[in-house]
């Protein structure tokens, strides 16, 4: 940590001198800007200076993290996500048809699927000798995921399952599917588990 008389020494002599400098310049910044601050900072009036900044400087745009404090930045807050929807459009996609995260995801690449299995799901495979079974509309089990449904007409299908683990056997179910079927399947979890992006306002 840092000493009181430098602390002092720096915010009492380097800061004015610093907002002398670039104050008098924001409002010639035309630079699309996205200013994010914490709701509940507790160190620093953020959300007043975020306020000033946005009507300062002509071409930024302001958002307020719900129950953030000066540490605004945690695993609560997906910073790519927030960039790319926001109104500064930094990858010219506004005139663009939104993304659909199921109908517009594809595989990766041949060569990359190869990689991920060998370096994640064959040591797993190994481990465990995994079995599958499927079951046909009349009732009986066969070896093989060869009774798994299709998706027909552009319709998706959601297959439940009870993994086990934590869900380290996702990678051997979806890889399974991918390699017997050609299905493009993804897991799903609690949104608890995804909680960047939640708190964004």
């Amino acid at each position: 940590s840092l000493p009181a008389d430098t602390i002092e020494f720096r915010v009492g002599q380097w800061l004015p001198v610093g907002c002398s400098v670039v104050n008098p310049r924001l409002e010639t910044l035309d630079v699309p800007t996205l200013v994010i601050a914490g709701q509940d900072d507790n160190m620093l009036p953020t959300k007043d200076e975020a306020k000033r900044l946005v009507d300062v400087m002509p071409n930024a745009v302001k958002l307020e993290v719900r129950g953030s404090g000066h540490f605004v930045l945690d695993d609560r807050v997906n910073l790519t996500k927030a960039i790319i929807e926001s109104p500064i459009d930094p990858f010219n996609k506004k005139d663009e048809p939104p993304y659909d995260p199921i109908k517009d995801w594809d595989l990766p690449g041949e060569d990359e699927i190869k990689e991920v299995l060998e370096r994640q799901v064959k040591p797993l495979r190994n481990l465990v000798s995994p079995v599958f079974f499927s079951t046909g509309v009349d009732g009986k089990r066969r070896m093989g995921l060869s009774h798994v449904p299709s998706a027909e007409g552009g319709k998706p299908v959601l297959i439940t399952a009870n993994h086990q683990f934590g869900g380290i056997d996702l990678g051997l179910i979806i890889s399974q599917l991918i390699e017997d079927r050609g299905i493009k399947a993804r897991g799903l979890a609690h949104p608890v588990i995804f909680a960047a992006g939640n708190q964004l306002s």
